[in-house]
């Protein structure tokens, strides 16, 4: 009679290990989809501020600032500085999220070079100078070191 019990103790061992295969299959699952969900938020996020070059006033102010800086009054520069700091926001946000391993290294390279490149003309920099505390250190860091590679004419 110790045979059959033997042979339902064996299985039941087994039923449980694919149990726990399983499990595991679809934690994985999930994690990408996580994964892939954040990226797209992020996405939205980064873009979103986007919206504002819809008007073609403050489009024209994006085009000036990008030319130089002394071409923009206050308000114009404030107003270029609130859109692009917006940008930096869901920049050192998605910085947070991969950092907490919610992004993936593929990602991050991209995300990473796009945001430097929010600080490719001399407006955008002076407008990081003037904000640049608002941000998390090693954020800030980041972006300091990449906007240390420009010189200024």
């Amino acid at each position: 009679m110790q045979k059959p019990t033997e042979w339902l103790t064996l299985l039941a061992n087994f039923a449980v290990i694919l149990g726990i295969g399983l499990l595991i299959y679809e934690i994985r699952q999930n994690e990408q989809v996580l994964k892939d969900g954040t990226q797209l938020s992020l996405l939205a996020l980064l873009h979103e501020r986007d919206a504002w070059l819809m008007d073609p006033d403050f489009a024209s102010i994006v085009v000036k600032a990008e030319e130089t800086t002394e071409s923009l009054n206050p308000l114009e520069f404030r107003r270029y500085t609130e859109w692009i700091s917006g940008k930096w926001n869901a920049c050192e946000y998605i910085y947070e999220r991969y950092g907490h391993e919610v992004g993936v290294d593929s990602y991050w390279i991209g995300w990473s070079n796009g945001c430097k490149a929010l600080l490719d003309n001399p407006t955008a920099r002076q407008a990081w100078f003037e904000r640049r505390e608002w941000y998390g250190v090693e954020f800030r860091t980041i972006f300091d070191e990449y906007a240390a590679t420009f010189t200024e004419a």
